[in-house]
């Protein structure tokens, strides 16, 4: 079992890490102050092994840090690599359905699609969107239906017949 540092022991810490930072004393001058401060003897030897633990944790604690860092980046990579996959499949979707006719699924799908590049947006801190153009999805089926009907009436042939008004 490793023996416990005097500071340590002796709840000295605090005063030992003021002492060498905001007083500047050596090793030597914290060992005799923190001897007369407790009355417990603490020698230049103990102060120097508690300073050097202190820097080894300190040490650990930044190589423990960047590699949870490395965890968090490479996660949000990935987040944003399936998130980018995930965009691209709705486009594709609203492609395909377009190309079918099937406007409702390209709307929706394309709703999804901007729904998730805004949050690919947010997620990155960069600018969040709102739509500015909302479709009117009733609006959309009128239209087709109306560009259906003016193409059958260009397919029919004009006569020269005239018609009686029965009234």
């Amino acid at each position: 079992m490793a023996n416990i540092n005097k500071i340590v022991k002796f709840d000295l810490d605090e005063r030992a890490v003021h002492l060498r930072g905001e007083k500047r004393l050596s090793f030597n001058e914290i060992a005799t102050t923190l001897s007369d401060e407790s009355g417990e003897k603490i020698s230049k030897a103990s102060v120097q092994r508690f300073f050097e633990a202190r820097d080894r944790d300190r040490q650990k604690a930044v190589a423990m840090s960047s590699k949870l860092q490395a965890k968090v980046a490479e996660a949000e990579i990935n987040t944003v690599g399936k998130r980018q996959d995930l965009i691209q499949k709705l486009e594709d979707l609203a492609q395909l359905a377009i190309e079918q006719g099937d406007l409702k699924v390209a709307v929706d799908a394309l709703k999804e699609a901007t729904s998730a590049l805004n949050s690919l947006d947010k997620l990155l801190g960069k600018y969040e969107t709102n739509p500015a153009v909302q479709v009117n999805l009733n609006q959309v089926n009128i239209d087709g239906e109306l560009r259906a009907l003016y193409e059958r009436v260009a397919g029919i042939e004009a006569t020269e017949a005239a018609f009686e008004d029965v009234e």
